[in-house]
């Protein structure tokens, strides 16, 4: 639909700015996750993202696309992230506050 129309182009441009290569990008209905990465690099990214300022929309991705070097949140991780997203803390305290953004028509059921 529409939601993997605009975003997996937008996750394929900042995969080609930072030199981060995932495998496969999945858009989905997701209730509690705005995206994730499979040990396979495989990116699952929420439709819901739209919802979101695009600043912190590209934060996630790179969020994500660093997830491709270090599965983990470890220190080499974050230091990855801030190399590539040097703003990336208030951008990550944004994304953590954002969900009152997307309406309640917009989750998925059950």
């Amino acid at each position: 639909g529409e939601a993997r129309a605009r975003l997996v182009p937008w996750l394929e441009r900042v995969s080609a700015e930072t030199g981060l290569v995932y495998e496969r990008a999945r858009v989905r209905a997701q209730k509690t996750r705005w995206g994730s990465c499979s040990p396979r690099r495989h990116i699952s990214i929420n439709r819901n993202l739209l919802f979101l300022p695009e600043a912190v929309v590209r934060y996630l991705f790179v969020h994500e696309l660093c997830h491709t070097v270090h599965l983990d949140h470890s220190r080499r991780y974050w230091e990855l992230v801030e190399r590539m997203e040097p703003g990336y803390r208030a951008l990550d305290a944004e994304l953590r506050a954002s969900e009152h953004l997307v309406p309640l028509w917009a989750y998925p059921e059950g």
